[in-house]
């Protein structure tokens, strides 16, 4: 089982996320964290699902990632599920710490960017091979 705080504090890892964005070739202000991703989207015209953790969005004509400022033990859940779902349980065992299950989640996104693509599986791929997770 992984083994993650009740709750992941994004903000607190911003170190870690501003040196995936930069190691990618995005600015720390294309990353924002927020009370809720659809809200987010409802204030800046894009489509969102109620269930969305973070996403790729645009603002000022550049892509902009916004996650939920708050990662609950229920998200975490619902990340692995959707992983079981498409084949990637055993990539997802990988993720055993807060920083690693973060790590994935900004990776995912910054795939979405850099592959130009929201195949979510791709994305997902990508995100555990820049992490050195076998696949």
């Amino acid at each position: 089982m992984v083994q993650t705080s009740h709750m992941i504090e994004v903000e607190d890892h911003r170190e870690l996320i501003d040196a995936l964005l930069k190691e990618h070739g995005l600015s720390p202000d294309q990353f924002e964290t927020v009370e809720s991703v659809k809200d987010w989207c409802e204030a800046h015209n894009c489509d969102a699902r109620e269930s969305r953790i973070a996403m790729v969005g645009h603002l000022n004509g550049k892509p902009h990632i916004v996650i939920v400022s708050q990662m609950t033990n229920p998200m975490i859940r619902s990340i692995q599920g959707w992983m079981e779902l498409k084949g990637l349980g055993e990539e997802f065992g990988a993720l055993q710490t807060d920083e690693a299950i973060l790590t994935h989640t900004v990776l995912h996104e910054i795939a979405g960017i850099v592959l130009d693509t929201g195949d979510a599986v791709k994305r997902s791929k990508w995100a555990f091979e820049q992490m050195g997770v076998e696949l």
